[in-house]
């Protein structure tokens, strides 16, 4: 699943209920969301998520990046069958 297809769960100010929203909703035109259980209208600072983003954005890449030195080494040490001459 690719990372900006994963959901948040946007919390309502006034009553608590939860939205979930995918990130390339919120990251592309989401400055405000109306609560589908009360109606109050949250106001999201695009600024905050955007750098929330870029840097959570950053996480995963690294970790993507230890995931393929980490299999490249299990796969190097990994023990050889015995092949028959």
């Amino acid at each position: 699943m690719p990372f900006s297809s994963l959901s948040i769960k946007l919390t309502c100010t006034s009553c608590g209920h939860q939205t979930a929203k995918v990130l390339d909703w919120l990251r592309e035109h989401a400055d405000r969301f109306d609560c589908p259980d009360c109606g109050l209208t949250v106001v999201i600072d695009q600024m905050q998520v955007g750098s929330e983003l870029a840097k959570l954005g950053d996480v995963v890449d690294e970790l993507a990046a230890k995931i393929r030195d980490l299999r490249e080494r299990l796969i190097s040490n990994a023990p050889r069958s015995p092949t028959s001459a």
